[in-house]
C-alpha cells in the first residue's frame, strides 16, 4: 500500500512540476513582460507560501520580478540554488530528493531552466514563478529550526557560468541575481546527523554486543573475534578519510565495554534506549544480527543469551518476526542445546506473559515450521538441528497441553 502511494505522490508531485514549468520562454507571455524599463525595479526574486492537497508539508513558490539588465540581445538562463544558512560562517548544501531539482554528478538542489532570449531595457513588470521548493523533498544537514538561502541567478546562455554540484563557481556570463531567506522547522534528522548517527548506532551496537557476550558470565575469545571482524567490516565500508577516526571510536566502545563488563557495569538500558533513539531501522538490525552471530560463536545458544536477545530485540522495537528469522538461522546453523525448561521457552520465543492458549497457538506455527524446514534438508548437521527443534516443541507441548 505505501509503495502505490508512493507512486502516486511522484506522479502528481511530477504533473505540477510540468504545470509549473512548462516551457521556460512561457515567461514572457501576457502583460508582465514589458518592453520599456519605463518605472521598473531592478532584478529581485520573492517567495509565495502555497500548497498541493496531495502533499503534507510547505511549499514556496520562487517569483521574480524587474528589469533584466543585459545591453544587447541574449538568450537567458536561469539556476535556482539553495543553501542552509543557520550557520552563517558554515553553510551547507541543500539535498534535494526529487532528481527534476538536482545537480550534475550531485543530489544537491539545483533547478535550471531557459527563459529566452530578450532585448535590452526589458523585464517583468509583474511577479512570475521561476521554481518551487517543495520542502518534504529536500534534506538539510541537521533538523530542528533551520535557515534557508534561495539565490536565483540569471545568465547568458551562450556563456554559462560553470555550476558544479548546486555551487556556483565562475561569476562568467552572469546578468543578475538576487536572494531570500526563509525558515523551517525540520522534524527528520539531517544528512550529516544521519552519517554521525550512522556511527554513534555502530559504538552501540559493539556495547549490546558486549553485553550479550557476558551474559552468560563468561566472555569467549571466539565471540571477541565475531565482534571484532564486524566492526572491521563496518570500518572497511566508509571513505579512507573516516576510516582512521571510526576505528578510534569502535576500540573505545570494545575496550569500555569489556571493562564494564567484568563487573558487571555494562548499563543496557542507556545503551539500547540512545540507540533505539538514534538508529534507523538497518542500524537497529544490524545490532541483532550481530548479538545473534555473538551468540552462536561458541557453537552454543545458553538460555540467558536468548532471554538477553529477546529483551533487546523488545527494546528496539523489532518485530517478532525478523527475531524468529534471526534465531532460526543461527539455530539451523549450530544447533541447540536444551537443558531445562526455562531454555525451552527462551529457545522458542515463548514470552512468560502469554496465556496458554496462546503459548498453544504459537508452539502449533512453530511445529510447522521446523517440520517443514525438516523436510526440505538433506540428512546433515542441519536437519539435525531441526529435529533437536521438533524435540524441543514436543517436550514444551507436553508441559502447556
Amino acid at each position: 500500500m505505501e509503495i502505490i502511494i508512493g507512486i502516486i505522490f511522484v506522479v502528481l508531485l511530477n504533473i505540477f512540476i510540468r504545470a509549473v514549468f512548462a516551457g521556460g520562454q512561457s515567461l514572457f507571455t501576457g502583460d508582465s513582460f514589458s518592453e520599456s524599463m519605463r518605472g521598473m525595479p531592478d532584478f529581485k526574486i520573492r517567495l509565495k507560501d502555497t500548497r498541493i492537497d496531495s502533499i503534507d508539508g510547505e511549499i514556496k513558490e520562487v517569483q521574480m520580478k524587474g528589469l533584466i539588465p543585459v545591453s544587447r540581445p541574449m538568450n537567458i538562463g536561469f539556476v535556482v540554488l539553495l543553501r542552509d544558512v543557520t550557520d552563517a560562517d558554515n553553510p551547507f548544501p541543500i539535498i534535494s530528493l526529487h532528481d527534476s531539482f538536482q545537480a550534475e554528478e550531485s543530489v544537491a538542489f539545483c533547478h535550471s531552466g531557459e527563459i529566452g532570449r530578450i532585448e535590452s531595457e526589458q523585464g517583468f513588470t509583474d511577479w512570475i514563478k521561476v521554481s518551487c521548493i517543495f520542502t518534504p523533498f529536500i534534506q538539510t544537514p541537521y533538523s530542528g529550526r533551520r535557515e534557508i538561502e534561495v539565490r536565483v541567478l540569471l545568465f547568458d546562455q551562450y556563456n554559462r557560468p560553470n555550476f558544479k554540484r548546486g555551487m556556483l563557481l565562475s561569476q562568467s556570463g552572469l546578468v543578475c541575481t538576487d536572494k531570500i531567506t526563509f525558515s523551517t522547522n525540520v522534524a527528520e534528522a539531517g544528512y550529516k546527523e544521519e552519517k554521525e548517527n550512522k556511527k554513534e548506532a555502530q559504538s552501540l551496537s559493539i556495547q549490546v554486543a558486549m553485553g550479550l557476550a557476558f551474559s552468560d558470565g563468561s566472555f569467549d575469545s571466539t565471540e571477541s573475534k565475531v565482534i571484532k571482524e564486524w566492526a572491521k567490516r563496518n570500518i572497511d565500508s566508509y571513505p579512507e578519510s573516516d576510516q582512521a577516526a571510526l576505528k578510534s571510536s569502535f576500540n573505545d566502545a570494545f575496550t569500555e565495554s569489556f571493562t564494564k563488563g567484568k563487573n558487571g557495569l555494562i548499563d543496557l538500558s542507556t545503551v539500547t534506549a540512545r540507540l533505539s533513539k538514534i538508529g534507523d531501522k538497518k542500524s537497529k538490525y544490524d545490532a541483532l544480527e550481530l548479538c545473534h552471530a555473538v551468540m552462536g560463536a561458541d557453537g552454543e545458544i545458553a538460555a540467558t543469551e536468548m532471554q538477553f536477545i529477546n529483551k533487546i530485540a523488545k527494546e528496539l522495537d523489532i518485530s517478532s518476526e525478523t527475531l524468529n528469522s534471526m534465531k532460526d538461522s543461527v539455530i539451523v546453523d549450530i544447533g541447540s542445546s536444551i537443558n531445562d525448561s526455562t531454555s525451552v521457552e527462551a529457545m522458542l520465543g515463548i514470552d512468560s506473559s502469554w496465556d496458554k492458549d496462546k503459548i498453544k497457538t504459537h508452539l502449533r506455527k512453530e511445529f510447522q515450521k521446523w517440520n517443514n524446514r525438516l523436510n526440505t534438508l538433506p540428512a546433515g548437521k542441519e536437519r539435525d538441528n531441526a529435529q533437536s527443534m521438533l524435540d524441543s516443541i514436543a517436550e514444551a507441548r507436553k508441559k502447556y497441553n
